[in-house]
């Protein structure tokens, strides 16, 4: 009997913590500012930062998949009303613009309170429609990063699409994993993270011209 009581205690002391742990986890992910890249005037029209809804978000490791956070938003609508030369005799126009954006977000672990700032950059080949007096369009984005941090003793990871060198017509969000085992790749193609760098190079140019 005295056997069967200490290996119920050591279950309580170190099983159980565990199990305990190994429940839901809600987070919250707040995108806090967004700043599109210059000279792309119909992406800094159309894209804007989705507002936080207050409610808590929930990983379960028990279903096995992230969490998908969406954290920016699409509306052609949003774009100017195009001048009368732009318009074509049938009454339509067309205004494609491509360019890189960088969403802010900060990433609060709700049990413990802790709370981490990241940003996370994307590309976005945009094609509008314009047609019977209004805008309309699709949208390809690039998103991605990997972030790792440990918050209330949570082990979070998130990242985007981007993170694997895919396009998507989805809106920018990221992926949220708590805990060891992430299901996915996170590294970039070669081919990706080149051309990110070539897209960021003329805002590099700019600053340092800023400066002198």
């Amino acid at each position: 009997m005295r056997v069967r009581g200490f290996a119920f205690v050591l279950f309580g002391l170190f099983c159980a913590p565990a199990l305990c742990s190994a429940g839901p986890i809600e987070f919250q992910l707040t995108p806090t500012n967004l700043q599109v890249q210059p000279g792309t005037p119909a992406i800094s029209a159309a894209l804007y930062s989705l507002e936080p809804s207050g409610a808590c978000n929930t990983f379960d490791p028990i279903t096995g998949a992230p969490t998908v956070v969406p954290l920016v938003g699409y509306d052609p609508t949003r774009l100017a009303q195009p001048a009368p030369i732009d318009i074509h005799s049938d009454g339509t126009t067309h205004w494609n613009n491509d360019g890189y954006f960088r969403v802010d977000y900060c990433l609060t672990d709700v049990a413990s309170g802790e709370s981490a700032e990241f940003s996370a950059w994307g590309r976005a080949h945009m094609y509008n429609v314009y047609d019977n007096g209004q805008w309309s369009g699709t949208t390809y984005f690039w998103f991605g990063g990997v972030q790792k941090v440990t918050l209330g003793g949570n082990d979070y990871t998130l990242w985007g699409p981007g993170s694997q060198g895919q396009y998507t017509s989805e809106l920018p969000a990221l992926s949220v994993w708590v805990g060891p085992n992430v299901p996915a790749t996170l590294s970039p193609e070669p081919g990706t993270l080149a051309l990110f760098a070539l897209g960021l190079a003329p805002l590099g140019l700019r600053r340092l011209r800023r400066i002198w």
